[in-house]
């Protein structure tokens, strides 16, 4: 029960959120816990905090960004990705996620509801609905479900359900789960390669 309560107030804050800022065109007016593409990390945290929120674990081929987590009240876990090497940690993309263990439906549910909101924020952007094969499962059984909004700009946002593959979960200690994400133009044609 607190689970989903907690999921529902995400939804109220985000719609909340997304309805206050509903004539921006630059991904830069938006946010996930008072942060955005193009800010500094630095400004939320300390280098000495950065370091212990940093998370090595990255499954793509090139590596190219490192991952800062930390708890959230709206989401259970936000994720900061930022450039190797960029001492000004600039923020690159960000996404809040939310565990969904053996829910999948409840997650599709959560994206559907998350995007009719989104929806209406991004009404001149091109909406692309996307299921494949998750990239970091080679046995093709992790599926993504993605509706990203391509922004003039380049960047994009939007959410994603993954749905991992049991031995693939098991290996890394992942559960199937519901991301909200905003990412630079740099930071998502990355993604188109990453794998």
């Amino acid at each position: 029960l607190f689970n989903m309560i907690k999921k529902l107030f995400a939804i109220v804050v985000l719609g909340l959120f997304l309805s206050f800022n509903a004539n921006a065109d630059d991904i830069r007016d938006f946010q996930i816990e008072e942060m955005s593409i193009g800010d500094s990390a630095l400004d939320y945290f300390s280098e000495k905090e950065l370091k212990k929120l940093k998370n090595t674990k990255d499954t793509t081929k090139k590596k190219a960004y490192i991952r800062y987590c930390f708890d959230s009240e709206v989401y259970e876990k936000v994720c900061l990705y930022i450039t190797k090497k960029d001492t000004s940690y600039i923020i690159k993309s960000i996404g809040g996620y939310m565990r969904f263990p053996n829910d999948i439906e409840g997650c599709y549910k959560l994206q559907n509801e998350v995007d009719s909101e989104i929806k209406e924020i991004f009404k001149n952007s091109r909406r692309d609905v996307d299921t494949y094969k998750h990239g970091g499962d080679k046995s093709g059984k992790t599926k993504e479900k993605d509706i990203i909004y391509k922004i003039k700009s380049g960047a994009e946002a939007g959410t994603a359900c993954i749905d991992y593959g049991k031995k693939y979960g098991k290996k890394h200690n992942l559960v199937n789960s519901f991301q909200v994400f905003l990412d630079s133009e740099e930071y998502a044609k990355y993604l188109r390669t990453a794998w």
